[in-house]
């Protein structure tokens, strides 16, 4: 009987884990998804700047 309780108790326990390890990695999925969109917006930001500059260039000759 206590055998059986600490089966279960054993069982539940990894199940815990299993389920805090697949929380911490969907966390730190997010946490570079994010890091990702951020550098993606942060290079077309600076894609849309050189471009402008190269429009006002011509422009200015014009």
């Amino acid at each position: 009987m206590c055998q059986n309780k600490y089966n279960k108790m054993e069982d539940e326990e990894e199940t815990l884990l299993d389920q805090l390890e697949e929380k911490e990695h969907k966390e730190q999925l997010k946490r570079i998804n994010k890091l990702q969109e951020d550098e993606d917006s942060k290079k077309q930001q600076e894609s849309y700047a050189a471009q402008t500059t190269i429009l006002e260039s011509v422009i200015a000759q014009l």
